[in-house]
């Protein structure tokens, strides 16, 4: 895989992340 592709994937996962964590958090509260 290109450099980018990974950079890429890195992205999408830590928006994905953030994404959950937001939605467990408004969940909570």
């Amino acid at each position: 895989m290109t450099t980018i592709a990974w950079i890429f994937m890195g992205v999408s996962c830590i928006s994905l992340t953030l994404v959950c964590i937001i939605t467990v958090k408004k969940t909570i509260d």
